[in-house]
């Protein structure tokens, strides 16, 4: 499964589905999603969106990307899904989630 993760890893900012990743690693889908929740407690695609939220903070704190430049840089396809999905992860929006490192960081 460290395969699988090491993937998902380098090609977080393309289009991943789970048939592209079991192709490119030559693994059947269906064993693929069942073996990398039982090995890890979430599915591929979970652990996709988790680290493209992880990149997508990084770069809400250290860039002045707007957040449609962001949520494309990490892969998403439009700026609603990436919101959605951002909110869902961290309970709070990109924007909101931006000034609050701004305001914290300035602090220090």
């Amino acid at each position: 499964m460290k395969q699988v993760e090491t993937y998902i890893l380098q090609h977080y900012d393309e289009k991943l589905t789970l048939n592209r990743i079991s192709t490119a690693l030559s693994i059947n889908s269906h064993h693929l999603h069942r073996t990398f929740k039982l090995v890890t407690g979430s599915t591929p695609l979970q652990f996709l969106h988790q680290v493209r939220i992880e990149k997508a903070k990084e770069l809400l704190t250290t860039s002045s990307l707007s957040a449609t430049h962001i949520s494309f840089n990490v892969g998403y396809s439009s700026l609603s899904h990436f919101s959605k999905v951002f909110k869902d992860k961290e309970h709070i929006s990109p924007s909101s989630f931006r000034n609050h490192s701004n305001r914290n960081s300035s602090k220090q």
